[in-house]
């Protein structure tokens, strides 16, 4: 993927093969677009935090919880990941959350 408007006249090859050039690319959660635009990634961010919040609904249904305990549960849990794109719930080590939180900060 190239972005921009500009492609190289002699397309990149990898082991005598040319590498196919494409319009958007995943590449550690992120969606990249040749254009440079964001809308492909936002769109996946709320599917992802549509798809959260109904399997919250349905959980919290299944198990008859409180109003109380599922407007906690809502705010502290699904909201976040709505918001964040569920970056509380990742399994780094905790160094590397450590450092990144410092990295926020700054």
């Amino acid at each position: 993927m190239c972005v921009g408007v500009r492609r190289p006249a002699n397309p990149f090859q990898l082991q005598g093969q040319a590498v196919p050039f494409v319009s958007s690319f995943r590449y550690l959660g992120v969606v990249f677009h040749s254009s440079g635009r964001w809308r492909e990634h936002a769109e996946h961010l709320c599917c992802r935090g549509q798809r959260r919040f109904y399997q919250f609904l349905a959980w919290s249904e299944n198990r008859q919880l409180h109003t109380g305990f599922r407007e906690s549960l809502l705010t502290s849990c699904v909201l976040p990941s709505v918001l964040f794109g569920s970056e509380f719930l990742d399994v780094a080590p905790p160094l590397a959350r450590a450092s990144l939180l410092r990295m926020r900060a700054i």
